[in-house]
Order: structure tokens, then sequence, then C-alpha cells
């Protein structure tokens, strides 16, 4: 599971007083012949009084399209994700993925995989 891909993306500025914005994405190969799949999303916008401010997309997203990326469906509650999978094999997998590229320690139990928020 190595990174591929990570951009940093300066967005237009039409005036001086409008905030500068900067997106970063690392982006992760995690199974051969697979698309990529995005693990981190920032937004970090320099503002003309000296601000600084930074946006990520939600960790709930980012652990979806992981599931997703292994074949699984998803249902979201109560502070949980959980992944829903075929075989014991892609649950594994996924929640090694998760817990390599996320920090967080999935529940695995069979075909599902469970990560508190």
């Amino acid at each position: 599971m190595n990174t591929l891909h990570a951009t940093a993306t300066p967005a237009v500025t039409v005036s001086s007083a409008e905030p500068r914005v900067y997106e970063v994405q690392e982006f992760v190969n995690l199974q051969r012949g697979q698309d990529l799949v995005r693990v981190r999303h920032v937004r970090t916008r320099y503002h003309a009084d000296g601000r600084i401010s930074q946006e990520t997309l939600s960790t709930e997203t980012l652990l979806e399209q992981m599931i997703r990326a292994f074949r699984g469906n998803v249902h979201q509650s109560a502070g949980t994700v959980t992944g829903f999978f075929d075989t014991p094999e892609q649950a594994r997998e996924c929640a090694q993925a998760i817990a390599h590229y996320h920090h967080k320690e999935p529940e695995l139990c069979g075909t599902q995989i469970a990560i508190a928020l």
C-alpha cells in the first residue's frame, strides 16, 4: 500500500481581499487494477487579514470511499461506520488499510467491520 499521488492546487484569486486557497489531496492505490482512493483532503485558506483556516473532508466520507474501494457496502449510524463485504478476506484487507491510513482500529467480525468515529 504505497502513496501514489498527492496534489496541491492553488485556487485562482480574483482580488487581494479574497483569501488564497490551497487544496492538498492524497490518493493511494489499494489494490492492483483498481482506481486510486482518496485518503486525505485538506483545504487551507489564507485570508488578507492574516487569519488561516483549514477545512478537511469528513472522516466518514473518507472511510466510506475506502470501504467502497474494497467492494463493500456502507452504513453510518450513531458515530459508527459499518462496512459489509462478501468475504472475510475483503473485510480483513479493508480493516488493515483503514488502520494504516486513518489510524483507526476497526472491529472485525467475519464479513463486517465497524469503525467508531
